[in-house]
């Protein structure tokens, strides 16, 4: 991510990661770049409780089809 973000010339802090396995989000934290884990898929209860308390937010796929809006990347 930190590659990708500095071969395309955007700032680590407007990249958002989104992962469905909590571990690769708190590393990506890290590092500054800001995650969410997505409720579906690989993500468990365990996971989503060890997301929150490292104050990575948990998205369904309602809020993810909204930040897609937003930022127009559904076109």
């Amino acid at each position: 991510l930190l590659k990708l973000s500095s071969r395309r010339n955007v700032a680590r802090e407007k990249v958002l990661f989104v992962e469905d396995q909590v571990d690769f989000l708190i590393e990506a934290k890290k590092f500054g770049i800001k995650g969410v884990l997505v409720d579906w898929s690989y993500a468990n209860e365990k996971q989503k409780r060890k997301a929150i308390e490292n104050k990575i937010e948990v998205i369904g796929s309602k809020r993810f089809k909204k930040i897609l809006a937003l930022h127009h990347y559904n076109d």
